[in-house]
This record gives C-alpha cells, sequence and structure tokens, in this order.
C-alpha cells in the first residue's frame, strides 16, 4: 500500500510550534531548516519530516528511525533497514509525504500551478514537449503536469535533476520508461491550483491519501 500524508503550511508558527516540530530531530536537521530565511521553507523542511514521524509513530515503529534519515548522492532520503520507503516534496502551501508500506522504491513531487516562462526550461524538454505544452489549453496547468511526472520518477529512481531532460513526460499505460525500467504513476488529486504526482517500480492500485491538521502537533 502507498500512504500518501499532506499538511497545509500557510501560516508562520508560533515559537513553541516550531519547537514541538523540532523534537526528536538530529541537530543537523534542525540546523538545515533554520538555514532558510524565509519561514515558509523553513517549516516545509520541518513539516516533511514531521509527517514521516507521524506515520512512523503511527504504525509502532521506533519513534528513534526519524533520527536515522540519510541521502544518496542526489538527495534521495532513505533509512536503513526499515520494511516502508518515504518520499517528501513541497511547494507553495502544501507539504507531501509519500510512504510504500512495503518498502519499494517511491517517489512523490508537488508544485504549485503559476505563471512561468517557457523558454526557461527548454533543457529540460524536448521539442515535441514543448509544442505539446504551448498548444494546450492550459500550458501553465500541462507544464507542471509533466514536470511533476519528470520529477516523481527522477526521485523514485534516486537520480538528480540533471537527468530531467532524458525523461520524456508522456505516459503510456500509466508508465514511463528511464533506463529501460517502468516507473508507474498516479496523479494526486489535492489542490485544483497544484500539480502532483507519485511514481512507484510497481503499479500502483492500493492507495490512501489523507491530509494531517496542525492540531495532529499535540499527538505525534
Amino acid at each position: 500500500m502507498i500512504r500518501i500524508l499532506f499538511i497545509k503550511n500557510d501560516y508562520e508558527f508560533s515559537g513553541e510550534v516550531v519547537e514541538k516540530l523540532c523534537e526528536g530531530l538530529l541537530q543537523k536537521d534542525r540546523d538545515k531548516a533554520f538555514r532558510f530565511r524565509r519561514w515558509q521553507d523553513k517549516q516545509a523542511s520541518l513539516l516533511g519530516k514531521y509527517l514521516l514521524k507521524c506515520y512512523i509513530n503511527n504504525q509502532n515503529h521506533d519513534p528513534a528511525l526519524i533520527k536515522e534519515i540519510n541521502y544518496n548522492p542526489n538527495g534521495k532520503p532513505f533509512i536503513n533497514n526499515v520494511p516502508f520507503s518515504f518520499n517528501i516534496s513541497h511547494s507553495g502551501k502544501y507539504v507531501v509525504c509519500a510512504i510504500d508500506t512495503l518498502g519499494n522504491d517511491i517517489g512523490i513531487d508537488i508544485e504549485e500551478i503559476k505563471k512561468i516562462d517557457i523558454n526557461d526550461f527548454k533543457l529540460a524538454f524536448s521539442n515535441d514537449e514543448i509544442n505539446n505544452i504551448n498548444s494546450s489549453e492550459n500550458s501553465e496547468a500541462e507544464f507542471f503536469r509533466r514536470w511533476t511526472i519528470k520529477e516523481t520518477v527522477l526521485k523514485t529512481s534516486g537520480k538528480g535533476i540533471t537527468s530531467i531532460s532524458d525523461l520524456n513526460s508522456d505516459i503510456t499505460e500509466n508508465y514511463i520508461l528511464l533506463d529501460s525500467v517502468k516507473f508507474y504513476l498516479k496523479e494526486i488529486s489535492i489542490d485544483d491550483y497544484y500539480s502532483c504526482h507519485c511514481s512507484s517500480v510497481f503499479p500502483i492500485q492500493d492507495i490512501q491519501v489523507q491530509e494531517l491538521l496542525d492540531t495532529c502537533f499535540k499527538a505525534c
């Protein structure tokens, strides 16, 4: 099963709440969050780990696992020797965390749909992809639909963003290919003004999406 947890990040928390979010984290993870100048980015960093911490606690795993997060050379997070895998993304007023309860590779990406200059991203898309984006009824929505498809597959594979031009965002039978490997996709509906996709190396059939409220801080 795949669990998708998400939470809003649309107002600045009090110092007390921020400290609550920091509980159980390594000092390096706290420092990483506090290096951000904008409160939105600081809170997003903490909220991603908060969502993961809630899953860990609710499944009766060892709460200390939140201190065991490691990263591959391209920044993909993982925890060794656990029965689940996870991935985190944030944009605008949302933070999302995808968990595969069987431990299969997983990725997720969310992006706020907003005005962009497609010329700034020509290196990330083929000419056909650019033409399809420009000819769509809503070019911004189509751009971010394709961007989140590419991003989530790269995150699932563990590759970095530098490989984005190697990936075609045209979906065939709910999957796309990268290095001859099938990556299955699922569009996640969170907000009409956001695009979000999840991907896995196995067909995505059993999925549960849940919004957590900030009132949950006291419970996790």
